[in-house]
C-alpha cells in the first residue's frame, strides 16, 4: 500500500514544482541581498522558507491520508474532513507568507525625490 501513497506523491510533485522553485530562488536571493536590505531580506527568507515547508508538509499529509485511508480503512467522511483541515491550514499559511512578501516589497521605501515622474502637470506643458 505504501507504493500507492508514493505514487500519489510523485504524481502531485510536478504540480508543486513551480512554487517550490520560485520559493527556492526567493530564499537564495534573500541571502544574497541580506547586507544591502536586511529587513526585506529577512521577510523574504521567512516567507520563502514557509512556502517550501508548507508545500512539503501538505504533500506529506496528503500522502499519509491516502495511505491511511487504504490501510486503516478510514471512512470517506474522515478522509474528507482531515483533507479539508490540511488544505485550509495550508491556504492560510501560504496567504501569510505572501503577505510577508508584499510587506517586504514596500518595506524601507523612502519618499520619492523631486524629478520628472513627480512633477505636476505644469512641468509637462
Amino acid at each position: 500500500m505504501e507504493t500507492t501513497g508514493l505514487s500519489f506523491l510523485m504524481q502531485q510533485l510536478p504540480y508543486h514544482l513551480p512554487l517550490l522553485l520560485v520559493s527556492l530562488v526567493g530564499l537564495v536571493l534573500s541571502l544574497i541581498f541580506w547586507s544591502r536590505c536586511p529587513g526585506p531580506s529577512l521577510l523574504t527568507l521567512i516567507a520563502s522558507a514557509t512556502l517550501i515547508v508548507t508545500t512539503a508538509v501538505i504533500l506529506g499529509a496528503q500522502n499519509y491520508f491516502i495511505s491511511a485511508r487504504l490501510e486503516q480503512g478510514w471512512t470517506a467522511q474522515k478522509y474528507s474532513e482531515l483533507s479539508n483541515i490540511v488544505s485550509l491550514t495550508g491556504a492560510i499559511v501560504r496567504s501569510l507568507a505572501i503577505c510577508m512578501l508584499v510587506i517586504a516589497v514596500f518595506m524601507g521605501r523612502k519618499r520619492p525625490s523631486a524629478g520628472p515622474a513627480n512633477m505636476g502637470a505644469e512641468y509637462y506643458r
